[in-house]
């Protein structure tokens, strides 16, 4: 267990990867790595501590897992199916409502492209720094008013971001305009663009994007505000919950990189 642990991740294999084309190690490279190893006691011991934290991340990665499953069987019940007009499970007030309507979301959207921000030129401060797959960093001033619908353009392209502080969209991502905030409840249109798939509608180049104009295209269907807010005061109770589970995992595989930082020697150059 000891020498998983010390090959996982390992700096030397993971020089071999330029992020650009597929990485293939050779056998020769393999036995070529040079690890440092305890005793069979300490061994023990470092494997027992790690495998412990491996179980809670294990457990917590199910549980998150199963409130995203939980969400997705939400949705696909309280939104219409394609080609219908009425969910399957409405809430009782709204039973005899009617049918919702049909739009193109470019009726009732518009996406702003981003704004360049490289790091060198952020201040730090309070204002999240998005970018295509979430918050990259932070700023002193911001682009964009809360809550905000960030929507990935170049390399995570069609990943939704809802950020509920004042933030900063860098240039490889859209954010999303309201066109009728009367009659669209921003979070409503945040679970709108999540049923429609975008990332479905990105091109294959080297790096992933996605043309607006394929988004305006797509159909969609929409109650009245009432029952938008009635769906979405349900459903964003539940992303808090998935917010909440992320983040513990997040601070759980950082709790162990530490651990494993401070239990095995940094590997010294020649």
């Amino acid at each position: 267990m000891a020498l998983f642990y010390s090959l996982n991740r390992n700096p030397y294999f993971l020089a071999f990867d330029d992020g650009v084309k597929q990485t293939n190690l050779k056998k020769d490279d393999v036995l070529e790595c040079s690890i440092f190893l305890p005793t069979l006691p300490e061994q023990q011991k470092i494997a027992a501590c790690l495998s412990s934290l491996d179980e809670l991340i294990t457990t917590q990665s199910q549980k998150l897992d199963a409130l995203k499953k939980h969400k997705k069987g939400l949705m696909q019940q309280l939104f219409p199916a394609e080609g219908q007009t009425v969910p399957s499970l409405r809430f009782p007030e709204f039973r005899e409502a009617g049918e919702w309507v049909e739009k193109k979301l470019g009726e009732i959207i518009s996406l702003e492209y981003g704004s360049p921000l490289p790091e060198k030129k952020r201040n730090g401060g309070l204002i999240p720094v998005v970018g295509s797959n979430g918050i990259v960093g932070y700023h002193d001033n911001a682009l964009v008013n809360a809550p905000a619908i960030v929507v990935g353009r170049k390399g995570s392209a069609g990943q939704i971001n809802w950020i509920i502080s004042n933030c900063y969209p860098i240039d490889t991502t859209f954010y999303v305009k309201n066109k009728d905030s009367k009659n669209y409840l921003m979070f409503f249109l945040k679970l709108t663009l999540e049923k429609s798939k975008l990332a479905d509608f990105k091109d294959n180049g080297a790096v992933p994007g996605i043309n607006r104009n394929k988004i305006y295209s797509i159909k969609t269907t929409l109650p009245s505000l009432p029952e938008q807010q009635k769906i979405a005061a349900c459903l964003s109770s539940l992303d808090e919950l998935i917010t909440a589970h992320s983040q513990k995992l997040d601070a759980l595989k950082k709790h162990k990189k530490g651990l494993m930082q401070r239990m095995f020697p940094v590997a010294i150059d020649e």
